[in-house]
């Protein structure tokens, strides 16, 4: 999770410059903040993989939020 508070943490600094970075630097950091979008959802994909929340019921719990 701190990998991914890391990644959109950079994303929204990219974001944040994106417009004032276009004046100087005509493609600006559109792509690589979207890039940085895409990696944070994967990264979150991962994460929710990898600690069984997959076929456990998802994030509702065993129940399936029944």
């Amino acid at each position: 999770m701190l990998v991914a508070a890391l990644i959109m943490l950079s994303a929204i600094i990219l974001r944040s410059i994106d417009l004032p970075l276009c004046g100087v630097w005509p493609w600006g950091t559109h792509f690589l903040w979207i890039m940085g979008a895409a990696l944070l959802l994967w990264q979150l994909a991962q994460v929710y993989r990898q600690h069984g929340a997959v076929g456990q019921g998802g994030l509702a719990g065993p129940g399936g939020g029944r």
